[in-house]
């Protein structure tokens, strides 16, 4: 157990090899917490929910289908987000491994983030990256730090994360946030068909495949 309690609001630290775009898109629709697609914008809420085929708030077969995995604190929120700060997560559309821009979420225990990282570490095997969580919302002590490497995690010495950026602008970002709904949309719908399309084609790839038998 880590001599640093995380506390309410730990931020998040990730540094990476970027991936390739395809692979970004696996990542993410695997990685959306489909509970949560939602944002200020209704119109965009429902195009996002036809898109992933969700009717009713039933779930169920869109998790099936995309093979998602369920993470709740490493979700990435690249699609919709209520957040004023716009999309985020460690992973963004173009491949780009990374981020230490906002807090993880209230409360979370390193061995329930540890757990998620090491779910998306075996679903992701080209994965290589490290992660950090930073007490006191990033101004507190280093909690915990993970390296991802060939489908495994590992505890790392918890060292010192890269410098942390500057504070957000709260002003600037709350006068976005209520002036364009756009900045709450991460992806066009061209895309989100596209990677949500291709990514239950490796489904159904992996569902082809011959099993072995010993």
């Amino acid at each position: 157990m880590s001599p640093v309690d995380p506390g309410k609001w730990p931020r998040l630290v990730v540094t990476g090899t970027d991936v390739t775009p395809t692979q970004a898109d696996e990542i993410i629709i695997r990685t959306t917490d489909l509970n949560w697609l939602t944002c200020n914008d209704p119109e965009w809420e429902n195009a996002v929910n036809v898109a992933f085929g969700i009717v009713n708030d039933r779930i169920g077969d869109a998790l099936q289908r995309t093979r998602n995995l369920r993470v709740r604190y490493l979700a990435n929120k690249r699609i919709a987000t209520s957040w004023i700060g716009g999309p985020h997560g460690w992973c963004d559309w173009t491949g780009a491994v990374g981020t230490n821009t906002y807090n993880l979420g209230k409360w979370p225990a390193p061995e329930v983030v540890v757990a998620e990282w090491a779910t998306i570490a075996a679903a992701f095997p080209y994965l290589e990256l490290e992660s950090w969580l930073v007490a006191d919302e990033g101004a507190g002590s280093v909690a915990a730090h993970w390296g991802v490497r060939a489908g495994k995690v590992e505890a790392l010495p918890l060292g010192e994360p890269p410098p942390l950026p500057d504070e957000f602008d709260t002003h600037t970002m709350i006068y976005a946030g209520i002036l364009d709904h756009g900045s709450r949309h991460g992806v066009t719908l061209e895309r989100l068909y596209s990677a949500i399309a291709r990514t239950e084609r490796g489904a159904e790839g992996l569902e082809r495949c011959p099993k072995t038998t010993s």
